[in-house]
C-alpha cells in the first residue's frame, strides 16, 4: 500500500490529526509523527499524568518539551525515540512505527542518545529532502503506512480533515522560498531564467535525491543516465544539478542556507561539469 504523509505547521492541529489515528481501526505500529521538539529535563507541568515507560534512548513522555503537550496524556503509548537526521538535526519520533523499520535502515549508529537513520523506505527518496526542509522549519510530519483500502481511505480522509500539507505544496512552497535566490545566482549571459527555470529546477531537485547521497561523481553521472536520461545532458538542468548539490552541501554543514550567506555568496559555481 501507499504510504500517505501530511505536514502540519501547527503543533495542535498535528496532534489532533494523531488523536483522531489513535481512535482509528488503524494500529499503532501503523504512523509515525516526526516533530522537532526536544527532550527537556522538566516534566511538562504538575497536572501531567505519570510518564509511559522509556522509549529506546531512555526518554518518556513526561520529559517531551515544546507545544504538544497533549502527547505526555498517553498518545505515545511509550513508543518514543530520539533521532538524528544530517542537515535536520535532533527530531522526536513518537509512534510504535519507530520500531517497526518505517524509518528505514540504520545509517550511521548511535550518536549519543541518537540514532542516525535516513527515511526510507517509508518516504520516496526524491521527496525526502521536502520532509527533511519542513522538519527544519518546525513543522510535524506525521507518515501512515495503510495495511489495506479501508486503512488508506481513513488515513486520508483523517489528513484531508485536518488540513495537512502535501509534499507537493511543501515543494512548491521551498521553491518559492529558493526562487529569487536561484534567479539571481544564474548566469546573466545564459538564457533568461524564467525560460530555463523548469529544466533548472528539475536539476537542481535531483541533487536532492536521497539515493545520491555519499555517492562518487560516477555514481552521480550513472545515476542522472539512469533517471533523467532525457534531459541529463541540457545545460540549465546540469546547472541546477550542481547549484543543488551545493544546496545540500550548505545544508548539512553550515544549517538552512537561507539564514546565512554562505549559499548565496555562492555566484556561478552551477556551470556544468
Amino acid at each position: 500500500m501507499k504510504t500517505l504523509v501530511g505536514i502540519f505547521r501547527s503543533p495542535g492541529v498535528a496532534e489532533a490529526a494523531l488523536q483522531d489515528l489513535r481512535t482509528s481501526n488503524l494500529s499503532q505500529d501503523q504512523f509515525i509523527l516526526l516533530t522537532a521538539d526536544t527532550l527537556s529535563n522538566k516534566n511538562l507541568s504538575q497536572a501531567t499524568p505519570s510518564p509511559e515507560p522509556p522509549g529506546a534512548c531512555g526518554a518518556n513522555a513526561g520529559q517531551v518539551g515544546g507545544a504538544i503537550t497533549g502527547f505526555a496524556s498517553g498518545i505515545l503509548g511509550g513508543a518514543l525515540v530520539s533521532l538524528l537526521i544530517p542537515g535536520v538535526g535532533p527530531i522526536m519520533a513518537i509512534g510504535a512505527l519507530a520500531f517497526g523499520g518505517g524509518l528505514g535502515a540504520v545509517a550511521g549508529g548511535v550518536v549519543g542518545n541518537a540514532v542516525q537513520v535516513t527515511l526510507e523506505p517509508a518516504l520516496l527518496p526524491a521527496e525526502q529532502f521536502i520532509y527533511e526542509e519542513a522538519l527544519r522549519q518546525g513543522a510535524h510530519v506525521l507518515i501512515i503506512q495503510p495495511i489495506n483500502d479501508e486503512d488508506e481511505e481513513v488515513a486520508h480522509n483523517i489528513l484531508a480533515t485536518h488540513e495537512a500539507e502535501s509534499a507537493t505544496q511543501a515543494r512548491e512552497r521551498w521553491w518559492q522560498q529558493l526562487h529569487a535566490n536561484e534567479e539571481s545566482a544564474y548566469p546573466q549571459e545564459s538564457k533568461p531564467f524564467s525560460v530555463v527555470e523548469s529544466r533548472y529546477r528539475q536539476g537542481f531537485e535531483a541533487a536532492l535525491d536521497a539515493r545520491l547521497r555519499g555517492r562518487t561523481r560516477e555514481e552521480k553521472d550513472a545515476f542522472l543516465v539512469q533517471h533523467h536520461s532525457a534531459i541529463a545532458q541540457d545545460d540549465a538542468f546540469r546547472r541546477g544539478f550542481t547549484r543543488g548539490e551545493h544546496y545540500y552541501e550548505a545544508v548539512v554543514t553550515r544549517g538552512d542556507p537561507r539564514r546565512s550567506t554562505a549559499f548565496a555568496a555562492i555566484e556561478d559555481e552551477a556551470s556544468p561539469s
